[in-house]
């Protein structure tokens, strides 16, 4: 097998066929897919069985709540490709998106590539999305990048510290230590649109103690999120000045209105755990 792509699922019915249908439809065909749902409680799992395709390997994560880079690990250890691709469940790769990233690695002396991410927008984008784009080099973000199986290897896997977010890029930092990451502009992956509900706005929050974590691995100058020693300058003004939420805002709905009053506090838990964190680091960051 030449290729594995990686997606890590929960509860993604309302995505995960647009997902898959883009993945089994790609140009290049000598693939497998290695699926880990982390018990999802909607019929995700069911949709995913209901593919007559003998590329697709689904599996059960063993407990709940394991976090990205050990799901994304354990998936790994299932899977045979030389090359590595990762997606997500709720996104689209283009028809030649492992053909570009595969030219790539038969062009360049490189470990990695990363291509770009779009955010699709079939309705008008408002406050309540959760708006996942990144057009420029440098996210490495699993949604959209692969890199060769034995430099994940090398590098010792993911990081599963990280439970919540910047395991990809913590990953990337250890394999640019061994080789180049490239970045491929016609790799071309969307991600669907995507609203946010209070459970997510709070999870989100608590990325903030994965970026503490890397900023105390990596350094300050690693982070694209600290200035000045302010983790999201922009969320501690809102806290300062909760008006400043409504800014630039846009509210089509009295849900996008909940929402956006909901931010707030779940900005001021960010903000609680920013300085929790660290102290138990002992960085100075506020």
């Amino acid at each position: 097998m030449h290729v594995s792509v990686i997606l890590t699922i929960r509860n993604e019915s309302a995505h995960i066929k647009k997902c898959l249908d883009s993945i089994i439809h790609q140009s290049y065909e000598d693939f497998e897919i290695i699926i880990l749902d982390d018990n999802s409680t909607d019929n995700t799992v069911e949709i995913v069985n209901s593919f007559n395709d003998k590329r697709i390997r689904l599996y059960n994560a063993l407990q709940k709540e394991l976090g990205h880079a050990n799901l994304r690990n354990y998936a790994l250890k299932k899977a045979c490709g030389k090359y590595i691709f990762f997606t997500d469940g709720d996104c689209i790769p283009h028809y030649d998106w492992i053909s570009k990233g595969l030219k790539v690695f038969e062009n360049k002396d490189c470990l990695g590539v990363e291509g770009k991410t779009f955010y699709e927008s079939i309705k008008s984008i408002t406050v309540a999305d959760y708006y996942t784009q990144r057009l420029v080099p440098g996210g490495f973000m699993t949604c959209n990048v692969a890199y060769l199986r034995d430099s994940i290897i090398e590098a010792g896997y993911f990081d599963p510290k990280f439970r919540y977010v910047y395991e990809d890029r913590d990953l990337a930092m250890r394999i640019k230590k061994l080789g180049k990451i490239y970045f491929e502009s016609n790799m071309l992956v969307f991600h669907q649109q995507k609203k946010v509900n209070i459970q997510s706005l709070f999870r989100r929050a608590k990325r903030a103690i994965d970026y503490i974590y890397f900023d105390n691995k990596h350094g300050r100058g690693s982070s694209e999120h600290i200035s000045n020693n302010v983790l999201y300058p922009s969320h501690l003004l809102i806290i300062l000045f909760p008006p400043l939420i409504f800014l630039g805002a846009r509210i089509e709905s009295f849900s996008d209105l909940f929402i956006c009053c909901m931010k707030y506090f779940s900005l001021v838990f960010e903000r609680v755990l920013i300085w929790a964190f660290a102290i138990k680091y002992k960085k100075f960051i506020f």
